[in-house]
């Protein structure tokens, strides 16, 4: 399986759960700020719209390897929310390309920031039987996916790839 297949394969899980759940596509509440180029319809009752994610348009950010630039350039989408094993994954909204540019310098910089002289890079913050001071991170060098806890300064390792996490995520609310 491809970066791209898995991206694909786990936005269509979380659009299944919220159409066998809500009878809608994934919603996020309404704000006439935000851009709306993935909104579909109008806002309900509760001030919640509906999205659908679209392809992303390629382009190449050099600070990031080859993986990561797919990860990031595959799909627009306003949330990518879900489970693997214990660990509840939120990444950040990536609704446009001006939004892109912003969450990935911001991961970098994270990185940096936990990781000096690392490249690693800050993908998704989490959480694990009420322990929200976890996050997500990617080792460019060697592609490995952990999880680091920032009050106990540990690192769960998750021996998986990218690919194999975003694709066997079970989607959540």
């Amino acid at each position: 399986m491809t970066l791209t297949e898995s991206m694909k394969a786990f936005l269509g899980k979380q659009e299944l759960l919220y159409k066998k759940t809500l009878g809608t596509l994934p919603t996020i509440s309404w704000d006439e700020s935000l851009p709306q180029n993935l909104f579909v319809g109008t806002p309900d009752e509760d001030d919640e719209i509906q999205w659908t994610p679209k392809v992303a348009n390629q382009e190449s950010y050099p600070e990031l390897c080859k993986e990561l630039n797919l990860f990031y350039c595959t799909f627009y989408y306003w949330t990518l929310r879900g489970k693997f094993q214990d660990f509840l994954l939120d990444f950040p909204p990536v609704p446009t390309s001006s939004d892109r540019k912003k969450v990935i310098e911001q991961a970098v910089k994270d990185g940096n920031y936990y990781f000096p002289g690392q490249n690693t890079v800050l993908l998704a913050s989490c959480s694990k039987s009420g322990n929200d001071d976890l996050l997500l991170f990617y080792r460019q060098k060697t592609g490995e996916v952990f999880i680091y806890d920032i009050d106990k300064r540990f690192l769960y390792p998750l021996e998986v790839s990218l690919v194999d996490l975003i694709g066997s995520m079970e989607a959540v609310i």
